[in-house]
């Protein structure tokens, strides 16, 4: 059977090798689970190469668990894996501890005054260095989050929080 000398074949190969081997043989395979349950949470604020490198990155994990005993094909194997792993990471963006669906509604009904968004009027000692560049190119400059999170170079999901932390922190500051 193919599967098992290709198990024996992962015992000798470091994790990146192993990554490599998989995402070259099995990445149509993956993205297509991915991409079908992902569906499933229309309201996700992530992506399905998020996903899909997400898992890359716990494949090692996942191939280690392979037991050859029960004699279920590798393919198989990955694909329920596949699945399971990203119905799991969609319900950690839509469990009520991680409120970023609660919070971009009140965020996208919010109004910013001229005085909240004027760069000389907000105390930026509150804010960190990312803060203050995200603050920057989504209030000042009016970038959307998109183009923010390419000109920073990280996810969109981390604009959004960010955004979240700086409107909380400018709302604390007009109360005062």
């Amino acid at each position: 059977m193919e599967y098992k000398t290709e198990n024996l074949q992962y015992g000798q190969m470091s994790d990146n090798e192993i990554v490599k081997h998989l995402d070259y043989k099995y990445k149509t395979l993956i993205v297509t689970v991915i991409r079908a349950t992902i569906i499933e949470y229309p309201n996700v604020p992530i992506t399905w190469e998020d996903i899909y490198y997400e898992f890359l990155f716990k494949m090692t994990e996942v191939i280690r668990e392979f037991d050859l005993q029960k004699e279920l094909p590798i393919k198989t194997f990955i694909g329920i894996k596949c699945k399971f792993f990203t119905k799991n990471y969609c319900r950690h963006f839509t469990s009520t501890g991680f409120s970023v669906l609660n919070e971009s509604i009140e965020i996208q009904d919010w109004q910013p005054t001229n005085q909240c968004c004027n760069i000389n009027t907000l105390d930026t000692q509150m804010l960190n260095l990312k803060e203050f560049k995200v603050y920057e190119m989504l209030f000042v400059y009016d970038f959307d989050v998109k183009r923010t999170a390419d000109e920073l170079n990280i996810k969109k999901f981390q604009v959004r929080n960010i955004r979240k932390s700086i409107l909380s922190k400018m709302k604390a500051q007009l109360k005062n």
